[in-house]
This record gives C-alpha cells, sequence and structure tokens, in this order.
C-alpha cells in the first residue's frame, strides 16, 4: 500500500504543478480517500479491536503522509517559483489586476463548456452524453465513486466556467475540461460489462447509445486531426468580428444555439470539403501537397502490427505463464510507436513549418550559435514571434551544443510589471542579449519589448532574414563601475545650423574581443536642426584602420535630430560589436554626426573643423 500511496501523492503533486486551481480537485479526492480511510477504520472496530489513542494517530499518519508530502514539497517550490519569478508567494503571473481571473458570467461559461456549438464538450465527444445515460446505474452499484465524479465534475465545471477565457483561447474543444475525461468513461464500463444483467431493457439500451455516439465521437475526433482546426478558428473571427489587439474583448464565437452551423465540428468537413490538401494536419500530408510516404508506409504498417498484437493480447490463451505474455505485448506496444516517431522526425525535418534551412528563423540561430561566446555562458535570446516559436524549440538544441536562455514575450509585454522584472534580471546576468522579432517594422510602436530595451540596452545593430529581424544588444554590466565623465565636444552642421553639444560620457577604457562594448554619453541639442542627423562611431587600430563601426539614429532610432527639444539633455546608448578576431591592444574609439540624406552625406564638424569627436582610447584584451 505505501507504493500506492507515494504513486498517488506524487500524482496529486503533478496536479498542482500544473494547474495550481486544481488544488480544489486534490481537496475531493482527498476526501474521497478520507471516505475510505473510515470505512476501513469503521471495519477495525467491527472486528473487536480495541481503539488506541496512539495507535489511530500511528495508523493515520502511515496513510496520510505518502500522499501529503509530495503535494506539499511541490507547493513549497511553486511558491519559491512564484517569489524568485513573480515578486509574490502566490502570484502566478495571471493579470488579475487587468481582468485575467475569475470574472466570466456563470451562464455564459457554464453554457459555453457544455452546450455551445463552439466548445460544447457534447458537441466535441458525443459519446459523453451516454455517460449521462448510463450515470445511474453506475450510480447504484457504486454509490462513492459516483457522488465523488460528480462533485468533480461540478467543481471543475464551475471553476472553468467563471474564468474570464473559459473557451481555452485557440484551442479544439473545452480544453480545461480535459481532466473529467477518464471519470466520465467510468460509468459507461457498468452498461458494457457483460457480467451484469443482459435482459435488462435499460442496459441493452444504454449499449446502443453507447455504441453509437462512440461512432460518431469517434468520426468527430478524426476530423480534428484530418485539417488544421486553427485555420476554422481564423475564419470564426471574420465571421464574428473580434479584437485582436485586446485579449479582453477576443471573446468567444458561435455561442448560441442557432449559430449551430458555425461550429468548429461542422468548420472542419467545411475545410474537408474546400481544400483538403491546403488544410491538411497530416503528418505524411503537408499543407504545400508534400506526400511523406515513408511516414504514410511506416505508420499502417505499425497499425497493423499494433491491431495484431491486440488480437493476440485479447485471445483468450492456455498459457501458464501470463505475465510473460503481457510483458511481450507492452514493450511491443510501447516500441512500435517509436519507430513510426523516429521515422516522422526524420521527414519533418523538411517541413518549411519549422524552418527553411538557411533561411529566416534557422539562418538566425544559426549567426547566433556561431557567434555567441560559448566560454562566457552569458548570452541570453529574447524573441517577438508568437507565431514561430516552434523554430526554436526544435532547432535552437541542435545548433547551440550548449544551453542558451530564451524569453519570448508578446509585443505589448512590457505593460506587465513581471516582464520588465525578468528582463531587469536579464540585463544584470548577460553580457549579450540576441533580440527576434517577426514581421515586425523596426521601432513599431506596438512593439513595447524593443522600447524597453532602448531605454534600458545598448544596441549594437540589426540584420534582416526575410520577415525576421535580429538585433544585438550589450547590457549595463560592464559599465557598472564605471563614472561619468565630463565631454565637451561641440559637433555643428556647415549648413542648417544645427548644434550638438556634449555634456558627459560613460565608456569603459577595456574591452574584450568578441564581446559587446557599451557606449553611453549624454548631449543637448544647441541649436536646432531640420536634417535627421545619424550617429556613427567607430573602433580603429593603431594604424588607423577600421575594425569596428555602428551607424544608428538618434535614441536608438526611436527619436529625430529635427524633432528634439532645444537645451533638454538627451542620454544615448549604443553598442559596439567588437570582432573575436581584433589583437590585443590600444584602439582608438570616436564618434560623430552626419546627414545621410544631404548630397555627400557631409559630417558634423567640432570647432577646430575635425569630423569627429575623439572619446577615448580603448584596451582590446583576447576573447
Amino acid at each position: 500500500q505505501w507504493r500506492w500511496l507515494w504513486l498517488a501523492g506524487g500524482s496529486a503533486a503533478l496536479i498542482l504543478a500544473t494547474v495550481a486551481a486544481h488544488i480544489l480537485l486534490i481537496g475531493v479526492l482527498g476526501m474521497y480517500w478520507l471516505l475510505i480511510l473510515r470505512e476501513q477504520r469503521q471495519q477495525l472496530t467491527a472486528a473487536s479491536i480495541p481503539p488506541n489513542w496512539r495507535r489511530t494517530t500511528r495508523w493515520a499518519a502511515t496513510r496520510l503522509l505518502p500522499f501529503l508530502l509530495p503535494v506539499i514539497g511541490v507547493g513549497l517550490l511553486l511558491m519559491a517559483y512564484n517569489m524568485l519569478r513573480f515578486g509574490h508567494l502566490l502570484d502566478t503571473g495571471y493579470h488579475f489586476d487587468a481582468g485575467e481571473g475569475f470574472t466570466a458570467a456563470w451562464p455564459s461559461g457554464l453554457w459555453g463548456l457544455l452546450g455551445s456549438p463552439y466548445r460544447g464538450l457534447f458537441w466535441h465527444t458525443p459519446l459523453f452524453a451516454a455517460t449521462l445515460v448510463t450515470f445511474p446505474l453506475f450510480g447504484q452499484r457504486h454509490r462513492l465513486e459516483a457522488f465523488i465524479i460528480a462533485l468533480l465534475s461540478v467543481v471543475l465545471i464551475g471553476l472553468y466556467g467563471k474564468w474570464w477565457m473559459w473557451w481555452g483561447g485557440f484551442a479544439w474543444g473545452p480544453r480545461f475540461l480535459v481532466p473529467l475525461a477518464p471519470l466520465w468513461v467510468l460509468p459507461l464500463a457498468e452498461c458494457m460489462n457483460p457480467g451484469i444483467h443482459q435482459r435488462n431493457l435499460r442496459v441493452r439500451v444504454g449499449q446502443v447509445i453507447i455504441a453509437l455516439t462512440a461512432l460518431l465521437s469517434f468520426a468527430v475526433q478524426l476530423l480534428s486531426v484530418l485539417v488544421n482546426y486553427v485555420n476554422y478558428e481564423i475564419r470564426l473571427r471574420d465571421i464574428f468580428p473580434t479584437d485582436w489587439n485586446d485579449p479582453l474583448l477576443f471573446g468567444p464565437p458561435a455561442q448560441q444555439l442557432n449559430d449551430w452551423p458555425y461550429s468548429p465540428v461542422l468548420g472542419q468537413l467545411y475545410l474537408l470539403r474546400e481544400n483538403f490538401v491546403a488544410n491538411s494536419d497530416l503528418a505524411w500530408l503537408w499543407p504545400n501537397g508534400t506526400m511523406r510516404w515513408s511516414v504514410l508506409a511506416t505508420g499502417l504498417i505499425l497499425s497493423m502490427g499494433l491491431a495484431l498484437l491486440l488480437v493476440h493480447c485479447l485471445r483468450p490463451s492456455a498459457e501458464a505463464a501470463p505475465a510473460r505474455k503481457f510483458n511481450y505485448t507492452t514493450l511491443s506496444a510501447l516500441a512500435l510507436p517509436l519507430v513510426l516517431v523516429g521515422v516522422w522526425i526524420s521527414a519533418v525535418r523538411d517541413n518549411p513549418r519549422y524552418g527553411v534551412a538557411g533561411e529566416g528563423y534557422r539562418a538566425i540561430l544559426n549567426e547566433i550559435c556561431t557567434h555567441r561566446n560559448p566560454m562566457s555562458g552569458r548570452d541570453t535570446m529574447v524573441t517577438i514571434a508568437p507565431y514561430s516559436y516552434q523554430i526554436p524549440m526544435n532547432w535552437l538544441p541542435t545548433v547551440c551544443r550548449s544551453g542558451l536562455p530564451i524569453y519570448g514575450y508578446a509585443q505589448n509585454a512590457m505593460e506587465h510589471v513581471e516582464s520588465a522584472q525578468a528582463l531587469n534580471q536579464v540585463l544584470q546576468s548577460a553580457e549579450r542579449i540576441w533580440f527576434v522579432t517577426d514581421s515586425l517594422a523596426p521601432n513599431a510602436p506596438e512593439n513595447t519589448v524593443e522600447r524597453w530595451l532602448a531605454q534600458h540596452a545598448y544596441k549594437a545593430g540589426e540584420q534582416w532574414y526575410a520577415d525576421y529581424r535580429l538585433l544585438r544588444y550589450g547590457t549595463p554590466a560592464e559599465l557598472a563601475h564605471i563614472a561619468n565623465t565630463a565631454q565637451t565636444a561641440k559637433l555643428a552642421q556647415e549648413a542648417g545650423g544645427g548644434q550638438i553639444q556634449f555634456v558627459s560620457q560613460r565608456i569603459p577604457t577595456q574591452a574584450r574581443a568578441g564581446a559587446i562594448l557599451p557606449l553611453e554619453w549624454t548631449y543637448r541639442l544647441a541649436a536646432p536642426t531640420q536634417a535627421d542627423l545619424h550617429w556613427f562611431v567607430q573602433l580603429l587600430s593603431a594604424q588607423e584602420a577600421l575594425v569596428a563601426q555602428l551607424d544608428i539614429g538618434p535614441d536608438q532610432g526611436y527619436a529625430s535630430f529635427s524633432q528634439l527639444p532645444i537645451d533638454l539633455e538627451q542620454t544615448e546608448r549604443l553598442g559596439l560589436d567588437l570582432p573575436s578576431s581584433l589583437l590585443p591592444g590600444p584602439y582608438r574609439l570616436i564618434a560623430g554626426l552626419y546627414d545621410p540624406a544631404a548630397e555627400n552625406t557631409p559630417r558634423l564638424r567640432t570647432p577646430d573643423g575635425a569630423d569627429f569627436v575623439q572619446l577615448m582610447q580603448v584596451q582590446v584584451t583576447a576573447p
């Protein structure tokens, strides 16, 4: 029994680790267990065993501790994680203050989860309608279990019926109710059990209903995997307009019963009829028309093998050692799907959904893993590419042999304080940030993460890879002990009247080859200009050879000199990406401004006629 108690406690801990709100389900299951223990205790009392306080305490402890210890341990770990990640023991990352909580109207949520054409449980799994028919019969023979299943159902459906996004976003069916599936199947066994009264009309009717709804459920599940349901989800948002930018307004469509023609279940039929190939979600048929015959053939052969194993397992046998037969079939049943997975993985490497080798996101991953410094282990990747997450998840471990931390965000992530907390920790611990965006223009106003990085990190360059953009940032770690020093240089336009007065600068005197050199200076616009000037920063060798440079607009492209206020101090944060091939020694760091729109791109000049400002000498060390 101890083994099963530990297994039950570990399973309950896994439930808690997966969804913290499921602690309510653990409470119901715990109540079921206590009721069983009470029955056992009553049996001991009926056996005339005299009560004893110590014996009773020891008896209860030996049963409670194996179950409770894993749950308590995981609960403490979760609270520690919440404290480190979100700053509070009970903060799980949901934005309750912004409306993400148990704020839905119960009638809407309950109807949506159970009966609506959009997410209704009985639309997506008609077999569970048979559960309602067979449940009374199950309750007659298993009252306690029937009560617990009913209570678990009420708790889970009531919990998520109140959740602000009870429909679960882009998902197939009511995904929050998946934990009920094994529980709702149990009552069906009562009718299918050949040991009960075969001549009972209710049993026969129940068996017919189970058979019909099982076939219908099989057809629904087959539709769900034949074509990509997400394609119809997107179409529903055109039929039922929604606000794509505000998740709180991104409500569920097809809620009314008269919206049944728009149910996703029927939507799969529409996609199948319109263009099966373009909407295909099969492992062996890709939407671009590519057929993977190896996957199809392997799947068919292994399916036949599994069917034969099932027949072999169910066939009556007179063997004296059934355990050996069980082990043989079990191991075979596990091994055959693994063969199919291996064949599929080999084929899916060329699927464009996971990126094309040498292009786009995969080219970015190659660039990052080729030029990162594995010795320092202080590179970090930040992404705003929510619809391409599968590319780094599949290829990054292969391309980067050593671990590379990756943070994925939405465009508006910086509206939430925990995002800033996490990125602040990255600034303190990382040496270089690789920032990847998908289909976003530079300095897009909706890209709050890039704006935050411009205010806190040191941009060292950017490069386009098709629709993806890779930006490199240095962090303030190298400036932690560097004080501001005065910088009094002036730059002026020969034509246009613009004048820029430097105020101070903060630059390390030493840098490592292959690292990003963070640069920070303060300046003010002394006289207005109509030109959109750009900064240039250059690192020169002792032989005046250019070894590293940066060209960028003010405030990392977020500002324009023609719009800057007069005499208001501005801070520029830039980074210079030093090649790893640089030889150790002294290098000269210069900066200046030029007009990229004017003829010959003239530079601004100092009062003594120089077209740059001498910042300082930097000593470069070996990588």
